[in-house]
């Protein structure tokens, strides 16, 4: 069976499960919108459509490469969910952030909640930051796209990274799927922004639009 891999700008087509696995993943990596269909021109899920590349790899060498290629984009998942809670604690800990909380509170604005949220969000951060959380976060992004982590890709990781939580990724992803289960189809636009939102890990939360807005400083220089 072949594949079409179509995004705005391509239409590539490959010949095995494997390659549009591969390009799959490069080209979402890359923020461009992407679906595979195979040669009857059926949309194939992403889960569906790795599955169907890991029964492909038969012999070691096809296996290895195909855990490589995996391993290495959760790695990138992890390591952009580093970053951007590295960015968000240090915006939380700036002396812009609290001015900013200073403006309302002199302008008789309450700032309690956000500081009490700020407060939680700063937990969590730091979780991500210094303990097991980025692989959560990572779970929790693969899911998003790939449902469970696949065997193969768990042996890969405990073999690269041997003194790593590896369970967590696992939590991260389980989250992510009991989530979008129990969210019901919705009609309303702004209600499925929110939903997709709430399902996505926190590092890839802050490109889509919330239904509040903080208050933002422009930094000076």
């Amino acid at each position: 069976m072949g594949y079409v891999i179509v995004s705005l700008t391509t239409v590539w087509p490959v010949e095995t499960a494997r390659a549009a696995v591969v390009a799959l993943i490069e080209m979402r990596r890359d923020g461009e919108q992407v679906v595979v269909r195979d040669d009857q021109g059926r949309h194939v899920p992403s889960p569906h459509l790795l599955a169907e590349a890991i029964d492909q790899a038969h012999d070691t060498v096809t296996r290895q490469a195909l855990s490589a290629v995996l391993a290495d984009h959760v790695e990138f998942l992890r390591l952009r969910a580093l970053d951007w809670a590295r960015e968000r604690w240090a915006a939380l800990l700036s002396s812009d952030h609290e001015v900013d909380l200073l403006i309302m509170e002199a302008q008789g604005r309450p700032a309690a909640e956000l500081r009490l949220a700020d407060a939680r969000e700063r937990e969590r951060l730091a979780d991500i930051i210094f303990e097991d959380g980025s692989w959560r976060e990572a779970g929790g992004s693969w899911a998003h796209s790939f449902g469970e982590p696949p065997e193969l890709l768990l042996n890969e990781l405990a073999r690269r990274h041997p003194a790593a939580r590896l369970e967590q990724l696992q939590v991260g992803a389980r989250e992510q799927i009991a989530f979008r289960d129990s969210v019901p189809p919705v009609a309303d636009e702004r209600t499925r922004m929110t939903a997709r939102s709430r399902s996505l890990p926190a590092s890839r939360r802050s490109c889509l639009p919330t239904t509040w807005t903080r208050p933002v400083r422009k930094r000076r220089g």
